[in-house]
């Protein structure tokens, strides 16, 4: 079972406190801290700052370092760069309007077999606003950006079923624009949690691209497609 615990900068000092997570009211999120003073096991909330509240993921990097949520990997290199020194990833905690252009490319190994994203589903889901691209935690255009830039075999994107109503309809269409503009087909298959073995039904769109003349365009795997 995943490890709970949540991250976050605290509003006194910035230092980076790590626990349990509340949210008091609408403006105040604190992380439980243990009481050293207390005999009975209470713990003692730290006020922080919302925009750095991460819950962890369940993974690390290959220092061994926990990724939260918010955390960007970039690829970086052992100093002094040689050629015995392999390329690493690092992870760094950003805000979210850093998100947009923060991994360049050129850093990246092209050509990859696959390369997947789950872009930010809050812009198209029906428990929010639905403000597709007028909202600022779109990040399709950079999955685009990815796309272009590392050309790899396949692509995998996901997110929740209002994408496909998200802005009339259009957003969706705007995504099978880019992608063919940007070489690829595509096709999409709604597939739930349930459906691979999860106690809970959490459905979702997958949209599989591929470059027009890979294999793919013309045989259908099993494995891959229903």
């Amino acid at each position: 079972m995943r490890e709970i615990e949540f991250r976050g900068k605290r509003m006194d000092n910035g230092e980076w406190i790590y626990g349990n997570y509340s949210k008091y009211g609408k403006a105040a999120h604190a992380i439980s801290l243990p009481n050293e003073d207390s005999e009975d096991g209470i713990e003692y909330g730290c006020l922080v700052d919302p925009e750095t509240v991460g819950q962890y993921t369940g993974l690390k990097d290959r220092n061994g370092v926990k990724i939260f949520e918010g955390d960007i990997v970039k690829w970086g290199h052992i100093e002094p760069y040689t050629e015995f020194n392999p390329r690493v990833a690092i992870v760094e905690f950003a805000p979210l309007m850093q998100y947009r252009c923060l991994t360049e490319t050129s850093l990246l190994p092209k050509g990859e077999w696959f390369v997947s994203g789950g872009f930010p589903c809050q812009p198209h889901s029906v428990a929010g606003k639905r403000k597709a691209s007028e909202d600022k935690r779109d990040l399709w255009p950079e999955c685009q950006r990815m796309l272009c830039g590392l050309r790899p075999r396949i692509a995998l994107f996901e997110n929740v079923l209002g994408l496909f109503v998200s802005d009339g309809g259009g957003f969706f269409r705007g995504i099978l624009r880019d992608i063919a503009e940007s070489g690829y087909d595509a096709e999409w298959q709604v597939i739930s949690a349930f459906d691979v073995g999860a106690p809970h039904l959490r459905k979702r769109v997958w949209i599989v691209a591929y470059p027009g003349s890979s294999v793919l365009s013309n045989t259908r795997y099993k494995g891959i497609y229903k």
